[in-house]
C-alpha cells in the first residue's frame, strides 16, 4: 500500500527537510503530504504566484523524486480564498461565496503549469472544505480539474468531500450522493480519487489521545470501502493518526491492515503528522533527534512494505537491517545490545550512501553524525540522556568546521568555535550569562582580535593583537556611543596613543599621545554648532599619574587662546593670548579651587597695563601701569562685591597719594613725599567738595583749611612745631577775605590789622577754635593700605609674569 506522511509547518516557513525525506524514505514511506495556505502561494485572487514558496515547493519535489517519494501538494485552506491563515478564517471568503470558483481554478491552473512535468506530484485540491453545499463544491472541483488538465498536467488529483471530509460519514452525506454520483467528477485524464480523513477518537476530531476501541479504525472505514467497491471509486486516506498507547496502536494496525485488504479501493494514505514543530504533538511521528523512531513507527513501518533482517553479532549485540521495496541496498542498520537497547543506527540515502549515524553511549549520551554525498562527515551533534543538545558541529565542503556548544535545555549556543580547513581555530564566539557576547578572532592559531558586545549586539570593546601576541589596539564604546581607540607599543606594555571618535566614526573627539616618560599630550576636538566643522579645542599635557600638567585652549583658527599650567600644589598659572596666538594678553594665577589670586594684563606691545590681586578675604586690588613703567601709576582697592574702596596713585618723582572711601561716602585723600612723609591730608564729600585740608612740613602741621557747609573757607597757619596756630584767615565762598587773626606766644588771638595788644585779645567763635584745634591735634593717618607691601607683591608678580612673557616669546 502507498503509505505516506503529512509533514506540516510550511505556514511558519518550516518546510520538509531533506533529512526528513531521507528518514521516511528509509522507512519505506511512498509519499509526503505538504500542506500550504492559499495566501502563501498567491496573495490575491488571479494574482501571480509568489516566487519564494513556489520555488521551495519545487525544491522539495525535486529532492523527493530523487528519493523515490511522491509529493502531495495539499491546499490546506478549508475552502477559503487568499487572506489570513484559514484556521483563523481571515478576510479570504469561502469558495462559491466571497471567493469565486474561477479564482480557485486560476490558482490550480497556475500551480499545475509549474509542476506539469513532475511525475511524482499529486494535486490535493483542498483540505476539509467548509463550502456551503456539495453542488457548489462540485462545480469548483470540476473547474479546478479542468484548469489542471488544460495546463498539461496529467498527475493524480485528490478530491475531498464536505463535512470535515469524514470517511465514517461519507455515505450518509451529500459526499456520496453528489460528489460520488456517476459522472459527477469530470476528469479528462480519468486520474482522480476521493480524499477522506478519519480519526479514531470519540468525536472523530483528532483532538484526543484516546481511541474508542481497538477495532474502531476498521469500523469507521467499512461503509465507505463498501460504497467504493460498489461504485468503482478510488479512495485516499489523507489524514489519520493515533497516540502511542496500546489500544491506539492496535486500532491503527487494524485500520491499515483493512486498507491493505482492499487494494482495489484504497490507493494509500498519509499519516498525521510529522514536522519540526510537532515534537510534542500526541500523534507525531517526527523522529527524535531526526533519527530515533516514535512508538507509532513500528506499526506504520509494518505496512510500508519494508522488511527487516536480524543477525546476532559475535559480541552478543543484535543487528537489524531494513530494506524497502525498490532499493537493493539496506536503508537502516540498527545495533541493539542483548537487552534490546539501541546502541547505534546508520541511515542510508537513495543512492546507498551513508547519510546519518547515531551512537548511544553508556551514560545515555547521543552522538549524531551526518555525511555528505562524498562520504565524509559534514555534521555531528552530541545530546545528553534527556536528548538536550550539548554540541553541534558542521563541516563545509571547503573544510571549514563550526562547533556550537549548548547548556542542557538551552536552544541558543553559549559558544561557537570556527576552524579553518587546516583544523586551526579561527574564531570563537561566547555568549555570557547577561546576554553579552565576546568574539575571539585568531590568525594562525594565535589570537588576533577580541570583540565584546552587549545583549543588543552593540560593540562595547575590541582588542587587537600583533603576530607576537602583544596587544596592539584596544577599542571601547561608552554610554554615549563614542569610541575610544588605544594603540600600544610593539610589546603591548604601554599605550602610545588614545583616539576617541564620534558614534559614527566620522570625527575625532580627542587624540592623546603618550611619551616614554609617562607624560601625555591630549588634543580635544569640538564643534560650535551642528553645522560647523569639528576643530581642535584644547591640548592637554598629562602627567604619568593622569593629572593634567598643562592645558592649552585653542581659538577656532587653531591658535592658542590660553595656556593653563597646573602647579604641584594644584594651583593654576594661566596665560591668555591674542586671537592670532602670538601675543601674551594676560598672566593669571588661581588657587586649587580656581579662585583668582592675581592677573597681569599686557598691551599688544607686551608691556604691563594692569595687575589684579585678590586677597584671601575676597578683596581686590587693581594696579594700573603707564606703558613701559616699572611701577604702577595707581592701585585701586575693592571689596568682595567689587565696590571701590580706595586708590593709591604714584608719580615718577616718587610721590604717593591715597584716596580712601569714608563711612559717609566721602573721600580721604593723603599725599606722601618721596621719603614717605605725609604732605597733606584732605577730606571731601561724596560729590568731591573739599571739607578740610591739612598740610604738613617735616612731619608737623603747617596749615589747615576748613570749608564750611555755607561755602566759607577757614585757613589756619601753624608754627614750625605744628603745635599751635600762628594765623587764621576767614574767606567767603569766592575766596574774598573776611577776617584775619594771629596768635601770640600765649595763644591769644588778635586781629591781623590791629596792633598787638590793642583792645586786648579777641575771642574766636567756639566752633572755629574747636575745628582748628581738633585738626591740629589729630595725628595724620596711615595710608588706606600698606602700599609698600602691595608694591613688593606687585613687583614679585610682575617679575614672574615678565619671565612668562619672555618664555612665551
Amino acid at each position: 500500500m502507498n503509505l505516506g506522511i503529512n509533514i506540516n509547518g510550511s505556514d511558519w516557513n518550516l518546510y520538509p527537510t531533506q533529512d526528513e525525506i531521507d528518514y521516511f524514505a528509509a522507512k519505506g514511506f511512498h509519499s509526503i503530504r505538504v500542506p500550504f495556505e492559499w495566501s502563501l502561494v498567491q496573495s490575491s485572487e488571479f494574482g501571480d504566484l509568489n516566487p519564494y514558496p513556489v520555488d521551495k515547493l519545487e525544491e522539495i519535489v525535486r529532492y523527493a523524486a530523487h528519493a523515490g517519494i511522491n509529493v502531495i501538494l495539499d491546499l490546506h485552506s478549508y475552502g477559503y480564498g487568499p487572506g489570513d491563515h484559514s484556521y483563523d478564517h481571515g478576510p479570504g471568503g469561502l469558495i462559491g461565496a466571497e471567493t469565486s470558483v474561477p479564482a480557485f481554478a486560476d490558482l490550480w491552473g497556475k500551480l499545475a503549469s509549474v509542476f506539469a512535468n513532475d511525475g511524482n506530484v499529486v494535486f490535493g485540491l483542498m483540505n476539509e472544505p467548509q463550502v456551503s453545499s456539495s453542488s457548489t463544491w462540485l462545480a469548483a472541483v470540476n473547474a479546478a480539474i479542468a484548469a489542471i488538465r488544460e495546463a498539461g498536467a496529467s498527475q493524480p488529483v485528490l478530491v475531498p468531500g464536505l463535512n470535515w471530509d469524514s470517511a465514517a460519514t461519507w455515505t450518509v452525506t451529500d459526499n456520496a450522493s453528489v460528489l460520488g454520483a456517476p459522472g459527477a467528477i469530470v476528469d479528462p485524464a480519468h486520474n482522480f480519487a476521493f480524499e477522506v480523513h478519519q480519526y479514531l477518537d470519540a468525536d472523530m476530531s483528532g483532538q484526543s489521545a484516546s481511541v474508542v476501541s481497538s477495532t474502531i479504525g476498521v469500523e469507521r472505514l467499512e461503509a465507505v470501502t463498501h460504497w467504493a467497491e460498489t461504485t468503482g471509486a478510488k479512495l485516499f486516506l489523507g489524514e489519520f493518526g493515533v497516540a502511542n498507547d496500546t489500544t491506539s496502536l492496535q486500532a491503527l494496525d487494524g485500520m491499515l491492515g483493512f486498507m491493505q485488504a482492499h487494494p482495489s479501493v484504497w490507493l494509500g494514505g498519509t499519516y498525521w503528522a510529522a514536522g519540526e514543530s510537532w515534537h510534542d504533538y500526541m500523534y507525531s511521528v517526527e523522529p527524535a533527534l531526526g533519527i530515533i523512531d516514535a512508538a507509532q513507527m513500528d506499526v506504520l513501518e509494518a505496512h510500508t512494505g519494508a522488511t527487516l533482517t536480524r543477525a546476532v553479532l559475535d559480541n552478543g549485540d543484535v543487528q537489524y537491517t531494513t530494506y524497502v521495496p525498490g532499493r537493493m541496498q539496506p536503508t537502516i542498520i540498527d545495533i541493539l545490545d542483548a537487552g534490546g537497547a539501541l546502541k547505534s543506527r546508520a541511515l542510508f540515502d537513495i543512492d546507498g550512501h551513508l547519510s546519518k549515524t547515531l551512537d548511544v553511549a553508556v551514560d545515555g549520551f547521543y552522538s549524531l553524525t551526518g555525511y555528505a554525498a562524498s562520504g565524509h562527515a559534514d555534521s555531528s551533534k552530541v545530546y545528553d540522556s534527556g536528548q538536550h543538545l550539548l554540541s553541534s558541529t558542521t563541516v563545509a565542503d571547503s573544510g571549514i568546521r563550526e562547533t556550537q556548544l549548548f547548556h542542557s535545555g538551552d536552544y541558543s549556543p553559549y559558544q561557537i568555535d570556527t576552524y579553518g580547513a587546516d583544523g586551526v581555530l579561527a574564531n570563537r564566539l561566547v555568549t555570557e550569562s547577561d546576554g553579552g557576547h565576546i568574539d575571539y578572532l585568531y590568525s594562525d592559531g594565535k589570537i588576533s582580535c577580541v570583540q565584546k558586545f552587549d545583549a543588543g549586539w552593540q560593540l562595547t570593546s575590541q582588542a587587537e593583537y600583533c603576530a607576537n601576541g602583544a596587544l596592539s589596539r584596544f577599542t571601547t564604546t561608552d554610554d554615549h556611543g563614542n569610541h575610544a581607540v588605544q594603540q600600544f607599543d610593539s610589546i603591548g606594555s604601554m599605550v602610545v596613543n588614545l583616539t576617541v571618535y564620534t558614534p559614527d566614526w566620522l570625527n575625532v573627539v580627542s587624540s592623546t599621545t603618550y611619551e616614554a616618560n609617562g607624560m601625555a599630550r591630549c588634543v580635544s576636538f569640538e564643534r560650535i554648532d551642528p553645522s560647523s566643522e569639528w576643530r581642535a579645542s584644547t591640548i592637554d599635557t598629562i602627567q604619568a599619574d593622569g593629572a593634567i600638567f598643562e592645558r592649552a585652549t585653542l581659538n577656532p583658527n587653531g591658535t592658542v587662546a590660553s595656556l593653563d599650567h597646573v602647579n604641584p600644589d594644584q594651583t593654576h598659572t594661566v596665560s591668555v593670548l591674542s586671537a592670532d596666538g602670538t601675543t601674551l594678553q594676560s598672566w593669571e594665577t588661581y588657587d586649587a579651587d580656581w579662585h583668582l589670586e592675581s592677573r597681569v594684563s599686557f598691551t599688544p606691545a607686551g608691556q604691563v597695563s594692569s595687575v589684579q590681586h585678590d586677597t584671601s578675604s575676597g578683596g581686590h586690588y587693581v594696579a594700573s601701569y603707564t606703558a613701559g613703567a616699572g611701577q604702577p601709576a595707581s592701585i585701586d582697592a575693592y571689596d568682595a562685591a567689587w565696590q571701590w574702596q580706595s586708590r593709591t596713585s604714584f608719580d615718577f618723582a616718587g610721590h604717593v597719594a591715597t584716596d580712601s572711601l569714608t563711612q559717609d561716602g566721602g573721600h580721604a585723600v593723603i599725599s606722601y613725599g618721596a621719603d614717605g612723609d605725609v604732605l597733606s591730608q584732605e577730606l571731601y564729600s561724596s560729590a568731591w567738595q573739599l571739607q578740610s585740608r591739612v598740610s604738613y612740613e617735616n612731619g608737623h602741621v603747617a596749615s589747615i583749611q576748613i570749608d564750611t557747609s555755607a561755602g566759607a573757607h577757614v585757613v589756619a597757619t601753624f608754627d614750625q612745631a605744628g603745635a599751635a596756630a600762628s594765623n587764621i584767615q576767614l574767606f567767603d565762598a569766592e575766596w574774598a577775605m573776611l577776617d584775619s587773626f594771629h596768635f601770640d606766644t600765649l595763644a591769644n588771638a588778635y586781629r591781623a590789622d590791629g596792633p598787638e595788644g590793642i583792645g586786648g585779645p579777641i575771642t574766636l567763635a567756639p566752633e572755629l577754635g574747636a575745628a582748628v584745634t581738633g585738626l591740629a591735634a589729630t595725628p595724620f593717618p596711615a595710608a588706606a593700605h600698606d602700599y609698600h607691601g602691595e608694591l613688593d607683591f606687585l613687583a614679585q608678580t610682575l617679575h614672574t609674569a615678565q619671565d612668562a612673557l619672555a618664555h612665551w616669546h
